[in-house]
C-alpha cells in the first residue's frame, strides 16, 4: 500500500481540500503557474515574433485570456453557462439537470453552489467535440451493444450522458464523498449501472483490483474502457494484460497528460498489444507544459 492510498484513505476528500485551500492551495497554484503565466504573456506580447505554429498559437491564447487545461476558443463560450444548483430533499445532496430535463448529477455534499457551477461548466467544456479531452472517437453510436468501464468516474459525469446507450456501466471510484453522490445520481439507473468501490491498478488488495481479475468472470469483448485516474494510467494497463490481449471489439479513452511520459509509455503499450491508437488532437496545457490529453485505442 503507497503513501498515497493511505493518505486517501484515512483523509477524506472534503478534510483533504480543506487543508490544501487553507494551507497550500493559493501558494502551490502560484509556484506551479508562475511559469506557464510568464511564458504565455511573453508569448501574447511578442506574437509578431513568433513561428506560426500550433503550440506558439495555445500559448498566445494562454496570455490573452489566461492560464487553464484547455487553451481553446470554444472553452470560452463554457464560462458563462447559464447553471442551477438545487438541493435534493431525500440525499441533501447539491445537483444539476441534465439538459434532457430527466437525468440528475449529484455533487458531494459539502461543495456550494459556486463551486458545483464551476465544476459542472468545466466537464461540459472537456467532453465537447473539439476538446482534447474529448472521450468518444466518432461520436455516441460506437456505443451501442457495449459496456462502459468508467475508471475514475468521480462525479460519473460521462456515464450519465453514456447510460441510455449501453449495455451496462461499471463505475470504478473509491472516495466516500463521490461514492455518495454518485449512488445518488444512479439510483435510477441501478439496473444498468455498478460502482465498484476499488483504486484499479496492477494487484489485487483490500483497496484495489486489476480489470483482469474484475473480468475474469465477465465477458471481456464489446468494451469502452475510460481511464482518467490521476496518473495511475500505465498501472492500471499493467492489470489489463489479458483483457488488452484477448478481448475482442474493444475501444479505449485512456489520459496522458497527468505525467510527462505517459504518452510515449501507454502507446508503447498499445503497440505491443497490437491495439491500433492515435492521440486526440489539440494539447492541454499541464503543469506549465502543452500534452497530449488523450490517447484513443481501437482493436476489433
Amino acid at each position: 500500500m503507497t503513501i498515497t492510498t493511505i493518505y486517501r484513505k484515512v483523509l477524506p476528500t472534503h478534510f483533504r481540500k480543506s487543508i490544501y485551500d487553507l494551507f497550500l492551495g493559493s501558494v502551490l497554484r502560484f509556484f506551479r503557474t508562475f511559469n506557464g503565466r510568464f511564458l504565455s504573456f511573453l508569448a501574447y506580447r511578442l506574437s509578431f515574433l513568433l513561428k506560426k505554429t500550433e503550440k506558439n498559437y495555445l500559448y498566445i491564447f494562454l496570455g490573452k485570456y489566461g492560464v487553464h487545461p484547455l487553451p481553446y476558443e470554444f472553452r470560452l463560450k463554457y464560462e458563462q453557462l447559464p447553471v442551477q444548483v438545487r438541493r435534493d430533499s431525500e440525499y441533501g445532496l447539491p445537483y444539476v439537470v441534465f439538459p434532457d430535463g430527466k437525468k440528475r448529477l449529484f455533487f458531494p455534499r459539502l461543495w456550494s453552489d459556486t463551486e458545483v457551477k464551476r465544476i459542472y461548466r468545466g466537464l461540459y467544456a472537456e467532453q465537447d467535440e473539439k476538446s482534447p479531452h474529448y472521450y468518444l472517437h466518432r461520436g455516441i453510436e460506437e456505443l451501442r451493444g457495449r459496456v462502459f468501464l468508467d475508471i475514475g468516474a468521480a462525479e460519473g459525469f460521462s456515464s450519465l450522458q453514456f447510460v441510455d446507450w449501453v449495455d451496462h456501466i461499471y463505475l470504478f471510484e473509491y472516495e466516500d464523498e463521490w461514492l455518495e453522490a454518485l449512488t445518488a445520481t444512479f439510483s435510477p439507473y441501478q439496473d444498468k449501472c455498478t460502482i465498484i468501490r476499488k483504486y484499479v491498478c496492477d494487484s489485487d488488495t483490500e483497496l484495489t483490483i486489476t480489470l483482469d481479475t474484475f473480468l475474469s468472470d465477465k465477458e471481456n469483448s464489446n468494451l469502452f474502457i475510460k481511464m482518467d485516474i490521476e496518473g495511475a494510467e500505465i498501472s492500471a494497463l499493467r492489470g489489463a494484460d489479458r483483457t488488452l490481449s484477448d478481448g475482442k471489439n474493444i475501444m479505449l479513452s485512456v489520459c496522458t497528460y497527468h505525467n510527462k511520459e505517459d504518452a510515449n509509455r501507454i502507446a508503447e503499450i498499445f503497440d505491443t498489444k497490437k491495439i491500433g491508437y492515435t492521440f486526440s488532437p489539440g494539447y492541454m496545457f499541464i503543469n506549465n507544459h502543452l500534452r497530449k490529453a488523450l490517447i484513443k485505442g481501437e482493436r476489433s
